[in-house]
């Protein structure tokens, strides 16, 4: 993905000049930018369309005097937009329909957004505002489908699951949006005195190619009959995938050992390719996981003289319809993983917990539960509460659980589970799934090509918080008896 800008449309030559001294004069290469990238599943196509070349003069919109000039009296285009989202100007739902329009009018032909963390907003997620709906347990519930009692994520814009036909890109080195502001907006693009700039005007080239199209199955199947000059077989699209991570403790498993389920997730989904920190979703949730890990290395012998193992979790791609938890199900349920159903006796899972310090909520699915199941997830919250000393744990208002892996086993078979969340029926968290979810100046001042296992050092030292939930958790399931 390249960014160039046109420093002219007008160039007169006198005499013969290089061609690579005349692109000197004509274009400035930007750094630091992050492609909105095309995802495909078997029905839709999801995120921005690449090109590539897509030419546009550049208008800078970063309040409201500008979107309404842009809207009246912006006649030059097509155009670029440069959006600086701040408190004082949001990036709205009624701003993309705006935008999205001018998309269909030929008026605009792609969009840049600014990003220098979340200091500049207040809230954004570009998630839906029931995560996960088409595939989650109550998808096939009249009366609790598609979030009909709850909407989770108050915040979501739903653009992770539109389609946009024109390149989007972020761009999140400062000093490259200021040399774009000054060079070609400033200098030659500003409307003076209400009036119109007059020519030549500067633009900008985005080049972003991709080559899906379609839908998932159309893509993979052009990708095999697709070839170069040299007969070399041409990848338009790439399947996603993500691993996970299982640990048994303390030791090997039995097919007659009970276990404890311990689960988290380890990736997130931005629209952006690279712009991705997951802060408290998902960091938050697996920190404290592998801080549990930790503290239970203390009490093997307690563990043991108990007669049950505990099994850690980490799932990547549950954004994604519930993608690794789904796969796992599916080869527990043909007899293709080392854990029978049968021996589950609990499962616990954690969830976004960075967005509260003083109390922690425990979410129950209490939606067609047997008799037994809803005892027993009674009996999980008592003793959440009796183990508890640093931190309040409180049983959540609502009757069906909030996105989570715990869904993807309930569909398959009963099994009593408790989600520990910072929120009751909302998310606290207001930057769900998008860039700005960094929680910490450290982790957002971090190279964004900086290792995922690098990112989350700074994250656990600085949230201290973290560690009062280890005294009750880890006395939980070392002692928990049903």
């Amino acid at each position: 993905m390249l960014i160039l800008l046109y420093l002219s449309f007008l160039t007169c030559l006198t005499g013969a000049i290089e061609k690579n001294k005349l692109s000197e004069k004509i274009y400035i290469s930007l750094e630091g930018s992050s492609v909105c990238y095309l995802r495909l599943n078997r029905e839709n196509t999801y995120g921005c369309k690449g090109a590539e070349s897509a030419v546009g003069v550049l208008f800078y919109m970063d309040n409201a005097a500008r979107q309404q000039w842009f809207k009246n009296n912006a006649r030059q285009g097509p155009y670029t937009l440069l959006i600086n989202p701040t408190k004082n100007f949001p990036f709205t739902k009624e701003l993309m329909l705006e935008i999205r329009q001018y998309i269909n009018d030929k008026k605009v032909n792609s969009l840049l957004v600014t990003y220098f963390g979340n200091s500049t907003v207040e809230q954004f997620s570009p998630e839906s505002t029931c995560p996960n709906h088409k595939y989650d347990l109550y998808s096939n519930d009249d009366s609790y489908k598609d979030c009909l009692d709850y909407n989770w994520n108050v915040q979501g814009t739903n653009w992770l699951n539109e389609y946009f036909e024109i390149p989007i890109l972020a761009l999140y080195k400062a000093d490259q949006v200021e040399k774009l502001i000054d060079i070609c907006w400033k200098k030659r693009n500003e409307p003076k005195n209400d009036q119109p700039p007059q020519s030549p005007l500067c633009a900008v080239e985005i080049k972003s190619q991709m080559r899906g199209a379609v839908n998932a199955e159309v893509c993979l199947r052009r990708t095999g009959k697709t070839t170069n000059l040299n007969g070399e077989s041409k990848e338009l699209c790439t399947i996603i995938g993500a691993r996970t991570i299982i640990s048994s403790y303390p030791g090997p498993l039995l097919q007659e050992d009970k276990v404890i389920l311990v689960l988290a997730q380890y990736l997130t989904l931005t629209m952006f390719e690279t712009l991705a920190p997951g802060a408290n979703n998902p960091l938050s949730g697996m920190i404290t996981l592998l801080a549990v890990a930790k503290a239970l290395k203390t009490s093997e012998k307690e563990l043991q003289t108990h007669g049950r193992s505990i099994v850690f979790m980490l799932f990547g791609g549950e954004t994604l319809d519930y993608l690794s938890s789904t796969k796992l199900v599916f080869d527990m349920k043909n007899k293709n993983f080392f854990i029978d159903k049968k021996q589950i006796e609990l499962i616990v899972e954690l969830s976004q917990l960075a967005g509260s310090k003083d109390q922690i909520y425990m979410h129950t699915n209490k939606i067609n539960s047997s008799v037994a199941i809803s005892q027993a997830n009674e009996k999980i919250t008592q003793k959440f509460t009796e183990y508890s000393k640093n931190i309040a744990f409180k049983e959540a208002k609502n009757n069906i659980l909030p996105p989570a892996s715990l869904q993807s086993f309930l569909k398959w078979f009963e099994v009593p589970g408790v989600v520990l969340a910072d929120h009751n029926t909302e998310f606290i968290n207001k930057f769900y799934n998008s860039r700005y979810d960094t929680l910490l100046d450290e982790l957002r001042d971090l190279p964004f090509n900086t290792s995922f296992v690098n990112k989350s050092f700074p994250l656990a030292k600085k949230i201290s918080e973290v560690y009062k939930y280890l005294h009750c958790l880890c006395a939980f399931l070392l002692f928990n008896m049903f």
